[in-house]
């Protein structure tokens, strides 16, 4: 699966070294700033996850972004209509 810059999602990224300053702040590495087709005053988000933080571009169109997050597990519960009609019989039940 591509990105919107072309590069492939599940590829796994280089592994750069990047240095914290007095400020704490850090200079983005050119393969990764292209790779993540990053520019001056973009946003990006941090994303902390237990010792490590993420860095992701922020994205432009967050409903695009978000769409399909959930289809896995939707598909694990045999689709949208299999799993309302489990719901609506376990309340027949209830009753």
């Amino acid at each position: 699966m591509a990105s919107s810059n072309g590069v492939k999602k599940n590829n796994l990224p280089p592994i750069k070294i990047a240095l914290l300053s007095k400020k704490y702040q850090i200079v983005i590495p050119k393969p990764m700033r292209v790779r993540l087709g990053l520019k001056s005053h973009d946003e990006v988000l941090l994303v902390a996850y237990n010792d490590e933080v993420r860095l992701m571009k922020k994205p432009k169109d967050w409903l695009s972004y978000m769409r399909g997050l959930g289809k896995q597990a939707w598909s694990e519960l045999g689709g949208t209509q299999a799993y309302l009609d489990q719901e609506r019989k376990s309340w027949e039940k209830g009753a």
